[in-house]
């Protein structure tokens, strides 16, 4: 059995809310997620992250101030969601045929962002542990 970790800035969030209902926990945002993988559907997996969230988080982590610049943070969302579409396309959607997830831990970050440990079993045999941060926004997980 090989064992891969991965370890993402993945922020879901009720932001595109997944089919309109309001996510209630952490857990419930990750497998509206992989519900979106294993129906190889894209829309509804960008519907799912909060790609506006992200690169506030990621540009804030640089120190510049780049996060205060509404242009600067709207274009890096937009290069953040076409980066993720085509890693669907070419990537994700494919590793996740027959894959089982199981949530590990819940572990509170700040007040409205945790971080879901996962371990993710593929078609193989291979497992992969999995850390994506959920965040809470006011439609909810």
């Amino acid at each position: 059995m090989r064992i891969r970790v991965v370890s993402l800035l993945v922020v879901l969030s009720a932001a595109g809310t997944v089919g309109a209902v309001a996510l209630e926990s952490p857990e419930e945002a990750v497998r509206a997620l992989e519900d979106a993988y294993a129906r190889r559907d894209a829309n509804a997996a960008v519907a799912a992250r909060d790609f506006m969230e992200e690169a506030r988080r990621m540009l804030l982590s640089m120190g510049t101030g780049l996060e205060k610049e509404a242009d600067i943070l709207e274009q890096t969302a937009e290069v953040l969601e076409l980066a993720y579409r085509k890693d669907l396309k070419e990537n994700i959607f494919r590793r996740f045929k027959d894959v089982r997830c199981a949530i590990t831990s819940v572990v509170p970050v700040e007040d409205a962002l945790v971080k879901v440990l996962e371990s993710c079993t593929m078609k193989g045999g291979e497992v992969s542990k999995e850390q994506l941060h959920v965040v809470r926004t006011a439609n909810g997980w």
